[in-house]
């Protein structure tokens, strides 16, 4: 028996060998040996194949002559990790190529400790960064063009409010003028004029409004409060408009409990869909469901709002939250409406992390669903109260915003008025009971039991009923304030009424003066005219330098200020006033068609009164009612 060795158990080792070669050859990747020295020790062919350079050339190289030289830094540090043991799971880099161009490998390596080798593979990655490339110039391209459009959109907004600022306001001026002299069809005419200049502006902030929602600068402010406080305060706020086409209003709360949300954009989904319901629903139903269910182990809220009226075709299901859209022309035209608050209220409902669906039968009515999570953070920080301390008062300010109330004190206290406040309906309800006032301003949009419950209740109560309630809101639904019994309905920003009614508690119950400074010819005339017409002794400037030289020579008892001014800009104006002794302490109220962002209303905070936007025009001012209700002797100034 021969011990020399079988040359069989030779093959099946050779033959491995041999297979892991041809592999090596065959492999699209680019496989490499290299030695911690930089120097490539074995290499497939792949490499020339993507490179272009000859085995040769790149063995007899250190690999770093390839790299780029912006990442020449981070492969010697990958390369040190490699020498310490440690192996390299994703590491990208560019390598030259003949045409002198590079082409991005992503790598995988790993040392071995006996040889000091490292044994590596890398893959082009070159399309998949180029796609990134330009996916990520895309991006940029979308964003800069939307920043665009918000610009945009800005800069329209005071394009468009400024014209409408003076149709509305020369329209009113000129309607009180064909009353006094009893031309009621020319006053009828006028009329028609501004309700279609509201209109046309009410347009406007709804587009503005959904433009800030999709540019992303809409915020959602959490709070936690009573889900049926909220569904019995919403369905009392419709029901006028329910009866009104002779509908049945049916509320079913089978949730209960708290909810945390965004209670103002909540509110204004549910009084958006219960309204629409009602508009196109007669001799009907309208309901209002609530009920909990759970989604991925989280605690959601399903409600739903479902009518009996006209319906909507298959084809038009897919539409509707589109802007703009209706069921179709002939709806438009026989109920009215911009087509936009079923997308805002889509919108708001995706930025509380849910959303709207639409069931929906031609003839037999329609059935929208509101799905959102309960968001469950910290509770809402509480809303405090400040008022009188049991004394009659003349006025009080029913508003949940701090600064808000901290403004109408401020102003009515300096007019001569005694004030009390309150920062919910609640407080501000038993405040009534107990003082007395003689007028109340309401906000609509506050947590917990919102303005339009306050105002129902006021209503029934017999001891507040004669109270006047002026509305004072963001909401824009003067219908449904007048039908719950307000007095009058003042839009946030405030209409010019309101622009008057401020110079007058700002400057006290006597006549004063005024200085006006704009630029913008309609504008300022409107001012002038209005202001006089109430008895205000008026000067005006028709840019910031004038306007400076005037409050120098004369400080004025209030200035009336636009921002947007040649030379010297309304900020500039406001820091040079400052500087002026004698008139530092006079007041000021900014009027600006712009949309101030936060940055820019910080800055006049401390500086100013208000700051007004104009465009805005209500059917009676906050002025006439503190006047006839409070200060009759102020109607007497003199010219």
């Amino acid at each position: 028996m021969s011990d020399a060795p079988d040359e069989r158990d030779e093959r099946p080792a050779e033959t491995d060998r041999r297979q892991l070669e041809q592999f090596f050859e065959m492999s699209l990747d680019l496989l490499c040996v290299a030695n911690t020295d930089g120097l490539f020790v074995h290499l497939n062919p792949a490499w020339s194949e993507v490179l272009g350079w000859s085995r040769e050339e790149l063995l007899s190289k250190p690999f770093l002559d390839f790299v780029h030289p912006d990442d020449v830094a981070s492969t010697v540090a990958e390369v040190a990790k490699l020498a310490e043991g440690q192996a390299t799971i994703h590491f990208e880099n560019r390598y030259r190529t003949t045409s002198g161009g590079y082409r991005w490998l992503a790598w995988t390596c790993r040392p071995d400790p006996e040889t000091g080798l490292l044994y590596a593979a890398a893959r082009d990655v070159t399309g998949r960064k180029r796609l990134e490339d330009e996916l990520r110039t895309a991006r940029d391209r979308a964003e800069a063009a939307n920043q665009a459009k918000s610009r945009f959109l800005a800069n329209m907004s005071h394009e468009l409010r400024t014209p409408l600022n003076a149709i509305i306001g020369y329209s009113e001026l000129l309607e009180e003028d064909a009353i006094e002299q009893g031309d009621e069809r020319q006053a009828a005419d006028l009329a028609r004029i501004r309700q279609a200049g509201r209109h046309l502006l009410e347009l406007i902030n709804q587009v503005l409004d959904l433009a800030k929602v999709e540019a992303g600068k809409s915020e959602v402010t959490r709070e936690r409060f009573a889900l049926g406080e909220l569904l019995s305060g919403v369905a009392e706020t419709v029901r006028p408009l329910a009866e009104a086409n002779g509908n049945r209003l049916e509320l079913s709360d089978g949730a209960g409990g708290e909810l945390e949300s965004d209670l103002t954009k909540l509110r204004q989904i549910l009084l958006n869909l219960l309204s629409n319901a009602c508009k196109f629903t007669r001799d009907g139903t309208v309901s209002l469901s609530a009920e909990r269910f759970v989604r991925d182990g989280a605690e959601w809220l399903r409600l739903r709002v479902a009518d009996t009226g006209i319906g909507l075709e298959p084809d038009q299901l897919g539409r509707i939250f589109e802007p703009f859209s209706q069921a179709d022309g002939s709806t438009t035209r026989r109920y009215g409406g911009t087509g936009l608050g079923l997308t805002i209220s889509r919108r708001f409902a995706e930025l509380l992390g849910g959303g709207i669906s639409v069931e929906s039968e031609p003839g037999r009515g329609a059935t929208f669903t509101l799905e959102l999570p309960d968001l469950a953070a910290v509770a809402a920080a509480e809303v405090g109260v400040a008022g009188g301390a049991g004394e009659p008062v003349d006025v009080l300010v029913i508003d949940d915003d701090a600064e808000a109330r901290e403004l109408l004190v401020r102003t009515l206290t300096a007019a001569g008025y005694a004030v009390a406040t309150a920062g919910g309906a609640d407080e501000g309800l038993a405040l009534a009971r107990r003082l007395g006032p003689r007028l109340i301003t309401l906000d609509l949009l506050m947590p917990g039991k919102d303005g339009w419950a306050a105002l129902s209740e006021l209503k029934r109560d017999p001891e507040l009923a004669r109270v006047p309630v002026v509305v004072v809101s963001l909401l824009d639904d003067s219908e449904l304030g007048f039908a719950l019994g307000a007095q009058d309905f003042l839009i946030k920003p405030v209409d010019r009424a309101r622009l008057v009614e401020l110079v007058q508690r700002a400057c006290g119950a006597t006549a004063g003066r005024i200085l006006v400074v704009e630029d913008e010819p309609e504008s300022r005339e409107l001012l002038v005219r209005t202001l006089r017409r109430r008895g205000w002794r008026v000067e005006a400037a028709t840019d910031g330098r004038e306007g400076l030289d005037k409050l120098a020579a004369r400080p004025p008892d209030l200035v009336i200020l636009d921002l947007l001014l040649p030379e010297v800009d309304g900020f500039a104006f406001l820091e040079a006033k400052r500087e002026l002794s004698a008139a530092a302490a006079v007041p000021v109220i900014v009027t600006t068609a712009l949309d101030l962002g936060p940055a820019e209303r910080s800055r006049l905070r401390s500086s100013v009164e208000a700051v007004m936007n104009k465009g805005s025009y209500s059917l009676a001012g906050l002025l006439e009612e503190i006047e006839r209700r409070v200060a009759p002797a102020a109607a007497g100034r003199p010219e």
